[in-house]
């Protein structure tokens, strides 16, 4: 096991540190210049045979991988990215998609790929040599990149790595071994059998992810509506609503919840300068009342009492 954090750096210094640590890695990323107050980054990694699986705490920030960073490369790698807190937008030769806590990612270190996390993220990851998953997954273009790790397959895989992560046993050769194929196993599994689930979903379904994946791209849109969203993505004010009927919710609902959630993870680890008010006017809503209200309603508390109790309140979920 390996550990690495800016803790043992100057504040004022931390964010050139890490921007200096990412650059000179195996996997080289160009980091945003403009500096976030308070930057913190921390991780920690172990290696299984030929695999390396590393957890990390990161502040928001911005990176990308050009044609100069993939030259720079020691290896070609396939990486998975298992999101257990904040969110962040991606963007892989174009494509976006947003990632958010229960989803799992996949990426390749010999592709053009950016990402902007806007909340502070813990993630786990899981690095595989390209050759290893050679022939066992279809082509880059058609292997869907994004799962649900909470259920199925996907949950599978991820407990299998993170208890082996988080296991004080040391592994013998035979025994690294055997743990390399059963994940190499998983992986396989859980992306390849998605390219079945992606041919059996409507064209009404990804119209739906797709409007998920926008709603959450503007959370902290005070201009955020039905008629924006609509406009945005090609389609009529009609046909959204009827979609949202169609998974018995409304958008306001979906766009309510979503951003209540957000907000629950802002309340845990607001700093003392964030006060509710601009909490609230963050995300959109007119006055702390309401942001109130709206959070009572949604969770049977208020943001006082939830920012009190902490982790130890439920999570309330009751949307998709």
């Amino acid at each position: 096991m390996y550990h690495w954090s800016t803790d043992a750096y100057p504040e004022d210094d931390a964010y050139d540190v890490w921007c200096s640590e990412l650059q000179d890695s195996t996997i080289p990323w160009s980091i945003g210049k403009c500096k976030p107050p308070r930057f913190s980054a921390s991780y920690s990694g172990k290696a299984i045979a030929g695999l390396n699986v590393m957890e990390s705490h990161l502040a928001s920030f911005s990176g990308h991988r050009g044609k100069q960073e993939i030259t720079r490369s020691e290896g070609s790698y396939c990486s998975i990215q298992f999101m257990k807190a904040g969110y962040e937008s991606v963007n892989r030769d174009g494509h976006q998609t947003v990632l958010r806590r229960g989803d799992a990612y996949l990426w390749c270190s010999e592709e053009n790929f950016s990402f902007t996390a806007h909340k502070k993220l813990h993630t786990i990851s899981l690095r595989i040599p390209s050759d290893l998953l050679a022939g066992q997954v279809e082509s880059k273009n058609r292997t869907p990149r994004k799962l649900d790790y909470t259920k199925g397959i996907g949950a599978l895989l991820f407990q299998t790595i993170h208890s082996t992560y988080l296991t004080d046993d040391e592994f013998n050769l035979a025994e690294s071994d055997l743990l390399e194929s059963t994940i190499l196993s998983l992986v396989t599994s859980a992306f390849s059998l998605q390219i079945s689930d992606k041919r059996m979903m409507s064209t009404r379904e990804r119209t739906f992810e797709r409007i998920k994946e926008y709603i959450e791209m503007h959370t902290e849109d005070p201009s955020l509506s039905v008629t924006s969203t609509a406009a945005s993505l090609g389609i009529s004010k009609r046909y959204l609503h009827t979609l949202f009927a169609d998974n018995s919710m409304t958008f306001m609902g979906y766009v309510q919840h979503r951003r209540i959630e957000l907000i629950k993870e802002d309340l845990l680890v607001s700093k003392p300068s964030e006060t509710l008010t601009s909490i609230s006017y963050k995300y959109g809503f007119s006055e702390p009342s309401q942001l109130s209200r709206v959070f009572r309603k949604l969770t049977g508390m208020t943001p006082s009492e939830f920012k009190t109790g902490g982790s130890t309140y439920p999570r309330v979920s009751s949307c998709p």
